[in-house]
């Protein structure tokens, strides 16, 4: 019966296998880096995530290869949380992507009626890739928007598509805001996505800030990123399974280096 009730409880947390080798993570939006069996894929969200670390940065990358989530991430929005404490604590972390504007219409639809390219989809969901919120970092105003080239309190983010077409974001959280790494290693930590439903969805203004650009710069920074280791008003997601929250939580094992 013991053993019965341990399977059911391991079969409710995700665990995110640890890299061995050593990577050289570049926040790029550009996933070569990452292994590609090191990901997870999550059947609701339909999201793939993976997760690294080394001594001075918690690394998180992600993709999306429907376009119906890729829509409703850059239409909606999206926050990723990082629980030092390996619970499901939403106080800690960063919004991306930012959409802006009113999320009414659906984006796949051409003037005209026409079939959109590939082209015309990632200029009209590009916006949403341009600016991002840190949550919950002391001293720091949650209320106000960052360039992803800002490199906030040390924390860059990038988003872009991949070869496949793929919506990738890859995050780097500066290990300092997580903890001492001596009481951090081989802990449990929680990381949490957040996919906005219609519910949720707040237009963000265009008002933006440069803040304390610490650390390393976003994406755009290039080598300055490298570390170890349509229209109408109706609402297209209004009607949809997934005009609510989804919520994707897994557990990783902090790795000394």
């Amino acid at each position: 019966m013991r053993k019965l009730l341990f399977i059911l409880a391991a079969l409710c947390v995700t665990h995110i296998s640890r890299g061995q080798a050593p990577v050289q993570h570049e926040i790029d939006g550009i996933l070569n880096e990452w292994d590609t069996s090191s990901f997870t894929y999550d059947n609701d969200t339909k999201l793939s995530y993976a997760v690294s670390n080394d001594g001075d940065y918690l690394y998180v990358a992600l993709k999306a290869k429907d376009k119906g989530t890729q829509m409703k991430l850059c239409r909606m929005g999206m926050s990723a949380f990082v629980d030092p404490k390996g619970k499901k604590r939403q106080s800690s972390g960063l919004s991306y992507p930012v959409p802006f504007g009113n999320p009414g219409g659906d984006p796949r639809g051409g003037s005209g009626g026409e079939r959109p390219t590939e082209e015309m989809f990632r200029q009209r969901m590009g916006s949403s890739l341009l600016f991002y919120k840190v949550i919950g970092v002391d001293g720091y105003d949650d209320t106000k928007t960052f360039p992803v080239s800002s490199g906030s309190q040390g924390i860059s983010v990038m988003g872009g598509w991949g070869d496949k077409n793929e919506l990738v974001i890859e995050y780097a959280f500066p290990m300092e805001l997580l903890g001492s790494l001596d009481k951090l290693a081989n802990k449990e930590i929680s990381i949490g996505f957040k996919v906005n439903g219609a519910a949720s969805f707040t237009p963000t203004s265009t008002e933006t800030s440069t803040g304390s650009a610490g650390g390393r710069g976003g994406g755009s920074g290039g080598r300055g990123n490298r570390g170890g280791g349509g229209s109408g008003s109706a609402n297209v997601f209004a009607s949809s399974p997934s005009a609510s929250d989804q919520y994707v939580w897994a557990k990783y094992t902090i790795v000394k280096k």
